[in-house]
């Protein structure tokens, strides 16, 4: 799910009133832009000829 800073703030204009539905839609953003950037980081290990353990390290930080 990725939305931009425009659709947030239209999203949001429409519920001012309901704090969880702020607060699930921002948890949702975030949990999506951490999920990227850590495969982000793994594709970069592994055009760097990094290893498979260090892949492994990087996506066992997110089951954390």
């Amino acid at each position: 799910m990725k939305y931009t800073p425009d659709e947030v703030a239209k999203l949001l204009a429409n519920r001012p009133n309901q704090p969880h539905y702020v607060k699930a839609l921002i948890g949702k953003c975030v949990r999506a832009a951490v999920l990227a950037e850590r495969e982000a980081c793994i594709d970069i290990v592994a055009r760097h000829g990094g290893s498979v353990e260090i892949e492994a390290a990087i996506r066992a930080r997110g089951q954390a």
